[in-house]
């Protein structure tokens, strides 16, 4: 997705210009007199006069100049009306619009400059309230906040004053489109086609009215506007042919484009027949128009799913089969077609599992025949192994599968035999003996164990390399079932190895950076962090030119605390673009901000630059969500690609629900509640208490002490923000002599002398400003005002996904938002979705148990019934707890306040992560149990320790894993999750 920044400042810019010259005056309007402008001036105070010539040129001139973007020219203009009519409804609220999208000014925040902007725009529409123009101008600047529920009533109102107003309605159906209002979204298009109707444009006014009708899932009503959509295409072919017959003196033939585009509509009348259960015209339809659909693979695909739903299995079979397998073998959504048609159930990505005979026999004699048709296919190689329920079958299939992958060093070979654990076949009987038996043949014979391969005993072409590859293939097998011991040592055993027959070295040191990230990976799983980020480093080294190597090392960083390294390593693929500030940011990498965020907060403890990264990801899902208005003209109306459309629509729908979201608004909704719950005002009158009862001579040394901390904090940032400059001069110098282009962002000194007293303090102030939203002051300052506040902006979009009312830790933090804000018949509405969708989880009873002793502090007696009502109708007291992870048992624990001994017990590497080991430590943490805190903090840290030879010289690194995440002296009070 592009980024918010380099789209357009608003889609609908023509809108505003086009609406308010219709009311402004224009170069139409007679030129008026001297009198009639100094009558005009006396009328002014109502803001409501219509513009003199000149004045509406100007305005005019603002337009334009804004929709191009040149908005100092056009806020030029603006000043020179309002210098004549400062008054003036429409002037001022373009003014404001203008104003919204112009660039920060030094020392000036986001917030001052959308205040400013309404201040204007609110101003203008007191001045002018029956202006459709100053309604509109407001509707946009509430859209360029990204509020659309007040843009579309603002567009409502401008409606009530121009009820035709082509350009505000077309606004206004965009505004519920954003909201999924889809009943008022199709009579918006509804009353657009009307507008207009017989118009050219006409076919896609139309399909924007499909849209609206396929989302309410009215599919009687969607066929029918597909018919109205057919016959007004046709009219608009028809004046386009009638056009260029009058131009050309011919008709051109259809392009490829007029063909794609009658293909994909053919496709969706598909589907929503397929939709309205009228099977047997959906497949007459795919049937009849064979050769009009370009599509043929989607067209195949329905057309095989509808003959396994009519019952016709014979003909799905044959399409599955001899149609789409044969067109692509290694598509595998096209295999379990073809198992559906033989109503059997085989995946690629479930364990196998236990199968009749005669399937097996069926399915084995078809693979049988596609691997001699498809002898290169691996999938038709793979799927066997998830087919046989003999084990020493399974075996030798799964030896012979695995010989031309290590032959030829595959990394991904772990991956695609992974599904099979978990299944009928043994882990360790099965699988791990033939993993061991090929590594300890390669290494005693040079060549795989009898195998149909290797009839002849012939020794491999090269044994070692391929010996390597195999060790690294079983250590795998061992992270995988939890022996990180045995996979250390066989990953060792295979990095340490030498391949004699081999003496190019780049090819060796390519193959053996690929086991260091695999041993960076173990290291990782053992919770032996700093370990597992110097393997990376190793690997990184490696290969500088590799960007997936140095995102595994910045991530490796952030969870080990090298926060600064990461950030360093993190800008070497950007550093040399000109905008290098604000390139991770528009790569909108989700992943790099949650571990930046994450790791400030842990080990740096600052807040407030947590919060700015997990801010990013917010940012990142409503820019995705803004993208689809880009999006919308040109799936709709310019290619008419409605099923893609449709998916972009339901992927937006969820990205609220997208695991990144979910773990950022979790982590700073807890920021938030920790500010609420422990101000700033009340850690410094803490600090001063402490300070207080120390003689002088020892309050004058903390002091000192917290000074020199402050101090070497501003030293390590001063030199931490050096280091990046010089990395990025060097890194634009060594661009500038391998392209033969000047260095970009720096100018000749020749040019500069002139005006360096001038601009020295503004880019010192500019920079000043970078480094207080870099290192998260901003950020903080803005969250401390109102953190409950903050904490509804991350809770909010939650909501807007239907799939977290299903999910018990979003509800809890619904739960909790509302329990802290005192909104009680809110808090009962998320406690009852917990109750909903985990009634025996024990983050449900704490919930019920935090709500039931706050009954008494309620003051509303209306409140207090609706909440004792809602615990008495839950009943949890006679629902059994159950706990299926460690952080559930910790709950338990923390609600009965007596430690689970059986928590000790199930704190096993081979069990459990030491991530969700992690977690449960959090629950303590929170809790404010330093007893329960210190036994599971024990457990944690012996049954993860250090694995790798440098941590164990600096064993304290090694809690990294498991540091806390808030200050020890930090105050909670009501604290559940």
């Amino acid at each position: 997705m592009a980024s918010g920044k380099k789209k357009k400042a608003s889609s609908s810019s023509s809108s505003s210009s086009k609406s308010a010259t219709h009311s402004a005056g224009g170069k139409g309007e007679k030129k008026s007199s001297n009198t009639e402008v100094h009558a005009a001036s006396e009328t002014n105070s109502g803001g409501a006069i219509q513009l003199p010539r000149k004045e509406g040129d100007l305005f005019n001139d603002a337009l334009i100049a804004y929709e191009h973007r040149k908005f100092k020219d056009a806020l030029h203009a603006i000043e020179k009306i309002l210098k004549k009519f400062p008054n003036h409804g429409e002037t001022l609220c373009m003014k404001g619009l203008i104003v919204r999208h112009c660039e920060l000014k030094p020392n000036e925040t986001e917030e001052e400059r959308k205040k400013k902007a309404h201040e204007f725009v609110s101003q203008g529409v007191k001045n002018n309230i029956f202006s459709h123009v100053c309604w509109h101008v407001y509707g946009l600047l509430h859209k360029a906040d990204r509020n659309y529920k007040e843009a579309s009533k603002c567009y409502s109102q401008a409606l009530k004053i121009d009820p035709n107003n082509f350009l505000v309605v077309r606004d206004l159906a965009q505004a519920h489109l954003m909201l999924r209002e889809m009943d008022e979204y199709v009579d918006a298009r509804r009353k657009l086609f009307e507008l207009k109707m017989g118009q050219p444009g006409s076919s896609d006014r139309a399909n924007q009215i499909v849209i609206g009708l396929f989302m309410s899932e009215k599919w009687e009503e969607c066929l029918e506007m597909l018919n109205e959509f057919e016959k007004f295409d046709t009219m608009d072919r028809t004046r386009r042919n009638g056009e260029l017959l009058a131009k050309k003196k011919e008709i051109p033939e259809p392009t490829y484009e007029d063909t794609f585009q009658e293909s994909e509509i053919l496709l969706f009348r598909a589907v929503v027949l397929e939709k309205m259960g009228k099977v047997d015209e959906c497949v007459e339809l795919l049937e009849k128009n064979e050769k009009k659909i370009v599509d043929d693979a989607a067209r195949l695909t329905q057309l095989c799913r509808l003959k396994i739903a009519k019952g016709d299995a014979t003909a799905a079979r044959e399409i599955a089969e001899n149609d789409l397998v044969n067109r692509m073998p290694d598509n595998e959504k096209y295999h379990e077609l073809m198992h559906k048609s033989m109503n059997t159930k085989v995946s690629l990505m479930e364990p196998p599992m236990k199968r009749s005979e005669e399937d097996i026999a069926k399915l084995k004699t078809l693979y049988d025949a596609l691997q001699k048709k498809h002898a290169k296919s691996s999938v038709c190689k793979r799927y066997p192994l998830q087919i046989v329920n003999d084990s020493s079958e399974f075996e030798s299939l799964l030896a012979e599968y695995i010989q031309k992958p290590l032959r030829k060093g595959v990394p991904s070979l772990f991956a695609d035999i992974s599904s099979l654990y978990g299944g009928i076949h043994d882990e360790e009987k099965s699988i791990g003996k033939v993993l061991k038996a090929a590594a300890d043949s390669l290494k005693k014979s040079g060549k795989f164990p009898s195998s149909s391969d290797n009839k002849d005993d012939v020794l491999e072409a090269k044994p070692k390399e391929t010996h390597r590859y195999a060790l690294n293939l079983l250590a795998m097998h061992y992270a995988k079932i939890g022996k990180i011991d045995e996979a250390l040592k066989c990953i060792d055993e295979a990095i340490e190895a030498k391949d004699e027959n081999d003496g190019d070295n780049d090819g060796e040191q390519e193959k053996v950076l690929e086991f260091h990230l695999n041993k960076s990976r173990f290291l990782k799983r053992a919770g032996d962090l700093e370990g597992a980020y110097e393997e990376s480093e190793i690997a990184r080294n490696m290969d500088l030119a590799d960007r997936y190597i140095n995102s595994v090392s910045v991530k490796r960083a952030f969870q080990c605390g090298k926060f600064r390294e990461a950030e360093r390593l993190g800008t070497l693929f950007t550093r040399d673009a000109e905008n290098y500030k604000t390139n991770l940011f528009d790569m909108q990498c989700n992943w790099y901000a949650y571990e930046a965020g994450h790791s400030h907060e842990k080990f740096e403890k600052n807040t407030g630059r947590a919060l700015k990264y997990y801010r990013e990801i917010r940012t990142h899902c409503e820019q995705i969500i803004e993208d689809q208005i880009d999006f919308h003209r040109y799936c709709v109306n310019v290619k008419r690609t409605l099923r893609s459309f449709m998916d972009t629509l339901k992927m937006c729908d969820d990205i609220y629900a997208s695991a990144w979201f979910k773990k950022a608004a979790r982590r700073a909704i807890l920021i938030c509640v920790d500010m609420h719950d422990d101000p700033l005002e009340a850690k410094k009158e803490r600090v001063e208490a402490k300070l207080s009862k120390l003689d002088q001579e020892e309050r004058k040394k903390e002091r000192q002490k917290t000074r020199k901390e402050e101090e070497k904090k501003e030293k390590e940032v001063e030199s931490f923000e050096k280091l990046l400059a010089d990395d990025l001069k060097r890194a634009r110098e060594t661009k500038a002599k391998r392209t033969g282009k000047p260095v970009s962002g720096e100018n000749s000194s020749n040019t500069t002398t002139t005006n360096n007293n001038k601009d020295s303090n503004n880019s010192s102030a500019i920079e000043k400003e970078y480094l207080e939203e870099k290192y998260g002051a901003k950020a903080f300052a803005q969250a401390s005002k109102d953190p409950m506040e903050e904490a509804l902006s991350f809770m909010n979009p939650l909501l807007m996904s239907a799939k977290n009312d299903e999910d018990v830790n979003v509800q809890s933090l619904v739960f909790l938002v509302h329990f802290k804000r005192q909104k009680w018949v809110l808090a009962t509405k998320a406690l009852r979705k917990m109750a909903k969708c985990a009634p025996k989880n024990p983050l449900t009873h704490r919930c019920v148990d935090s709500l039931s002793r706050a009954i008494e502090s309620i003051e509303n007696e209306i409140e207090k019934q609706v909440v004792q009502s809602t615990i008495s109708s839950l009943n949890v007291d006679k629902v059994n707890v159950q706990c299926k992870t460690l952080v559930d048992a910790a709950h338990l624990s923390v609600m009965k306040n007596n430690f689970e001994k059986a928590l000790l017990g199930a704190v096993d590497p081979r069990k459990t992560s030491w991530k969700e080991c992690r977690d449960a430590l959090e629950v303590f943490e929170r809790a404010g149990n330093a007893t329960f805190y210190e036994q599971f903090h024990k457990a944690c840290t012996s049954a993860f320790p250090s694995k790798s030879n440098k941590s164990k010289e600096h064993p304290s690194v090694i809690s990294a894993a498991f540091a806390r995440v808030g200050v020890e002296d930090s105050v909670r009070s009501a604290p559940f999750l």
